[in-house]
């Protein structure tokens, strides 16, 4: 794509192509032996603990002797694509492709009054009888 011995200018072949030049230049460094062996032990802490955010497994490195920091376990966290699993929201809503059901007045979502549900059963009971009696006689 890009070469750099052609006598178009840099600049001019990553603005054709429309690419930074900052990532021409840009040689990734492998991670280091220490950064392998505390990325094996955040491995080891989240397979043993998958709730265990990156608070939780500093605390664990901090306790088998490692000094690092909370920032440190969260980039290498999202480097290994580990998350930490918990509740997340909206999981208990309906999905959309579930058949929605009819309310007893036949209006879906409306919400319902059970006094005036109640009282419409009993017209043209007595109020004395309601009172006296109960309503539950009335259903």
């Amino acid at each position: 794509m890009i070469d750099k011995g052609d006598k178009l200018p840099v600049t001019r072949q990553c603005n054709l192509l429309g690419l930074s030049r900052s990532g021409i230049y840009y040689k990734p460094v492998p991670p280091s032996e220490q950064e392998m062996e505390l990325m094996r032990r955040i491995d080891e802490i989240h397979l043993a603990y998958p709730f265990y955010g990156s608070r939780k497994i500093r605390d664990e490195l901090w306790a088998k002797g490692y000094d690092v920091g909370r920032d440190r376990v969260r980039r290498l966290m999202r480097r290994m694509g580990m998350e930490a699993l918990y509740v997340k929201p909206r999981l208990s809503w309906a999905h959309p492709a579930h058949e929605k059901y009819q309310s007893w007045s036949g209006k879906t979502g409306q919400q319902l009054c059970f006094l005036s549900r109640t009282f419409s059963i009993m017209a043209g009971t007595p109020i004395g009888a309601i009172f006296n009696h109960g309503i539950e006689d009335y259903q």
